[in-house]
């Protein structure tokens, strides 16, 4: 009796062994591998700064960046928002984008899922700046060995 038991036991084990290195969580590189983590998120966080800043007096300058940065999705979404920056430019409104924190929920091949937490900073003219946190999920693809930003959800 107690080998059958022990038995079952063994034969549950390895199916739930089996189930964790064939599973998603196993292909996930964000839970295996901190190097590709890492440099993941210090590109995108660099980006995402990027992106996020800009100055009344060099709207060409952020919109250069999000031609390098953005692809698919992303691009087009910026797209749409440049009439706003151009509006930025008579309102002389400056943002300043700084990411405080940013995690991988998913690294597998050449494709990554963050969430990105960031504060700005928006000055008009000579006023004081005004502060708020910010929430974005992004999804990162490697294109030409380089991270570029295919999709943002704000939060």
């Amino acid at each position: 009796m107690a080998g059958l038991v022990l038995a079952g036991v063994g034969a549950g084990l390895t199916a739930a062994a089996a189930q964790l290195r064939g599973g998603r969580a196993a292909v996930n590189r964000a839970l295996t591998d901190p190097a590709a983590t890492r440099q993941v998120i210090a590109a995108v966080s660099a980006d995402v700064s990027e992106i996020y800043s800009y100055s009344y007096t060099g709207i060409g300058a952020t919109e250069r960046a999000a031609q390098r940065v953005l692809a698919g999705q992303a691009a087009a979404q910026y797209r749409e928002l440049t009439p706003a920056l151009q509006q930025a430019v008579g309102e002389q409104l400056t943002v300043v984008t700084r990411v405080d924190q940013a995690g991988v929920r998913w690294l597998s091949g050449g494709t990554a899922q963050l969430l990105v937490f960031m504060d700005q900073t928006a000055t008009r003219g000579h006023n004081k700046g005004t502060s708020v946190p910010a929430q974005i999920a992004v999804t990162a693809q490697l294109i030409a060995g380089r991270w570029r930003i295919t999709s943002i959800e704000a939060r």
